[in-house]
């Protein structure tokens, strides 16, 4: 077999192009047997497929929810349920749950859960269920018990507290029922009538 022959047999062999040198001494040797030849030298030759497989779902970011304000010289009487925060100016008579936070300036007469609250004047009559820290400024008040995470009080408390890590009575605080916490300060000043438990 002559160079050429050779070549020729190694690109028909390696890619499929040009013609098989065999075919030839085939259709030389016998024309019946044609078809066969052909059928044979026909080799599909299949393109590798690689598989891709598909990234990884992003984890969807979290959506953004407008504030909800309740304004000053507003009267609401209801249920409040938003996805966003909460900010309550206006007088609310009934219960108020929300993902977001809650800040109150006003009255409300019900329960309260929130992620976090904080009660910058007047009074909350209901309980309290917060998933992170609640915060009473000077002058203002909650008749009720408070589940939370964290609790600061410089107001006044009327309802027993149960609280996962940390409780801070300022000296204006005034609290009247028991308090279960990991840690409790009580600066000089502050009042409390009830009892105290510390969680291990």
């Amino acid at each position: 077999m002559s160079s050429k022959e050779n070549f020729n047999q190694a690109m028909f062999e390696m890619f499929g192009i040009g013609k098989d040198p065999n075919e030839k001494k085939a259709a030389e040797n016998s024309t019946n047997n044609k078809d066969e030849v052909k059928t044979e030298m026909k080799k599909e030759v299949k393109p590798e497929i690689k598989k891709e497989t598909a990234p990884a779902a992003k984890p969807a970011a979290k959506t953004a929810y407008p504030k909800t304000i309740l304004a000053e010289g507003t009267v609401f009487e209801g249920n409040l349920t938003s996805k966003g925060d909460v900010e309550i100016g206006g007088q609310l008579k009934g219960n108020v749950v929300t993902e977001g936070n809650i800040v109150l300036h006003s009255e409300i007469l019900g329960d309260v859960k929130a992620a976090n609250l904080d009660i910058l004047s007047d009074t909350l009559t209901g309980n309290v269920e917060v998933a992170g820290k609640v915060t009473l400024a000077a002058g203002s008040e909650i008749k009720g018990n408070i589940t939370a995470q964290n609790l600061v009080c410089s107001g006044k408390i009327i309802g027993d507290m149960a609280v996962e890590e940390s409780v801070c009575f300022d000296e204006l605080s005034h609290v009247v029922g028991n308090v279960t916490a990991k840690y409790i300060t009580i600066n000089h000043g502050a009042y409390i009538d009830g009892k105290i438990s510390i969680k291990k």
